[in-house]
């Protein structure tokens, strides 16, 4: 039987013309929810973990939710995407989802972003599964960490693999779209890559490798 392929999507800049997280932070802060302090425990927690290097220090590191209430803070992500990052998608992204599905693809989205901000935008496109940046909890407390590979990067080529493998589907017969250099990774991993209104560097690398360019957000 011939192996199944599938459509990875990034979520920021390509499912959605905007930053999810970024997006969520602002809300937090405009609720009073995230406070200065908040911040200057992020602060404090990068200048302590850069000898781990950028991805410890900066991109996997959540320490202004470190000390809140995991199930307020999901409960708060689910109305943010839905009052606001469903309006996020445009009309183009989801007929690519449904172009893939009709095709016989499994779609998944593999996101930094935080999993409780990806998790509804699966819903809502149909996606057959996720993967995220899962945060790391304590007596039900978030721990300002992650619990997971941060699936950014190599580490969204590993997570890629780990889907592969679970749902049955080979990578080289699949389809990534991205629309930065840190997912050109795993573009190059696959058998199609697709560079969604993509950042200059990624722009260029996409016209060298002959990668489909579109364009969904302004």
């Amino acid at each position: 039987m011939e192996e199944r392929g599938a459509a990875i999507f990034d979520v920021d800049g390509t499912l959605i013309g905007c930053s999810s997280e970024r997006t969520f932070f602002v809300r937090l802060a405009r609720a009073g929810i995230v406070r200065p302090r908040h911040v200057a425990q992020w602060v404090a927690r990068a200048v302590g973990d850069l000898g781990g290097g950028i991805d410890t220090a900066v991109r996997g590191n959540r320490a202004y939710l470190a000390g809140m209430s995991a199930e307020q803070i999901a409960v708060l992500a689910a109305q943010h995407a839905d009052e606001y990052l469903r309006d996020c998608i445009p009309d183009a992204a989801r007929a690519a989802v449904r172009e893939r599905q009709e095709a016989g693809d499994l779609v998944f989205l593999v996101s930094g972003s935080l999993d409780v901000l990806v998790a509804p935008l699966a819903d809502m496109v149909g996606a057959d599964g996720y993967r995220a940046s899962t945060l790391a909890e304590a007596d039900g407390r978030l721990t300002g960490r992650l619990s997971n590979t941060h699936p950014v990067g190599p580490g969204k080529v590993e997570v890629a693999e780990s889907l592969a493998r679970s749902y049955g589907f080979s990578l080289d017969r699949s389809t990534a779209y991205g629309d930065r250099p840190s997912d050109a990774v795993l573009m190059s991993r696959v058998a199609t890559a697709v560079a969604v209104s993509p950042k200059r560097a990624l722009a260029r690398q996409a016209r060298r490798h002959g990668w489909e360019i579109v364009r969904w957000h302004g």
